[in-house]
């Protein structure tokens, strides 16, 4: 389904300038993400635990910038943020499944698995936020 009958009223550049801010935002939770990874993977045992910890601390950061300045959002936060946190355990699910099916099951090295992962959460979830969350 083409973008312009999801959003009829919204125009191409207004949604390139979404998707610009939208990638940015998330550059820097991606960045926070790997941060933590680092710091906390020789002090946290479990690959699940310790990018599920990961995830909650990028999440936190990502809530507060995607609601205030990617979708500038004037619904209630209370109505975003249940929305964004089911968005989110949804992603967090889908992160800890493939986390552990590509790092212990195929036995991908962890950033690489990550990686991989990433790309696939980051659609999700803008695909969330755009069509349901700041809406």
């Amino acid at each position: 389904m083409a973008l312009s009958k999801l959003r009829p009223s919204e125009g191409w550049y207004a949604f390139f300038r979404t998707v610009l801010r939208f990638g940015i935002v998330g550059i820097g939770s991606i960045g926070v993400y790997f941060i933590a990874l680092y710091f906390l993977k020789n002090w946290i045992d479990g690959i699940i635990v310790l990018t599920t910890t990961c995830y909650i601390i990028s999440m936190t950061f990502n809530y507060l910038l995607q609601r205030n300045f990617t979708f500038r959002s004037e619904t209630s936060q209370q109505h975003t943020w249940a929305r964004y946190i089911v968005m989110h355990f949804t992603c967090i699910v889908i992160n800890a499944a493939m986390m552990f099916t590509l790092v212990e099951t195929l036995g991908l090295p962890i950033f690489v698995a990550q990686s991989i992962v990433t790309v696939i959460v980051t659609g999700t979830s803008f695909l969330l936020s755009y069509l349901w969350i700041y809406r």
